[in-house]
């Protein structure tokens, strides 16, 4: 998803005060992408960018929601880093494959 593009910021927005507007209800990616028709890897890709324009996109295993509870967005932020641990996981599991034990370039 190319995030620059004028489409998908306005679509993060939409996503975003929709997500506001239910006061916290959660929503999957797939009601969203019905919702916004479009796929829900594109829904994906705007939850993300809406997080790093500083919209409180929250998630937990049900869904996604708006929340600027601390305990919510921390939860998300910790789900976030445990996924980029184990990206980075996998990283090193790739470089090994390529015939480095210790998984560096």
């Amino acid at each position: 998803m190319n995030t620059l593009d004028p489409k998908n910021i306005e679509l993060t927005r939409e996503i975003g005060a929709y997500l506001e507007a239910l006061g916290g209800r959660v929503v999957t990616a797939p009601e969203l992408s019905e919702r916004f028709h479009t796929h829900p890897s594109r829904v994906r890709g705007c939850i993300s960018l809406g997080r790093t324009m500083g919209l409180p996109l929250c998630s937990n295993p049900k869904g996604y929601f708006w929340s600027f509870e601390p305990q919510d967005i921390l939860q998300t932020i910790a789900h976030i880093e445990d996924r980029i641990k184990k990206q980075q996981e996998a990283v090193i599991g790739l470089r090994e494959a390529l015939g480095d034990p210790q998984g560096h370039q």
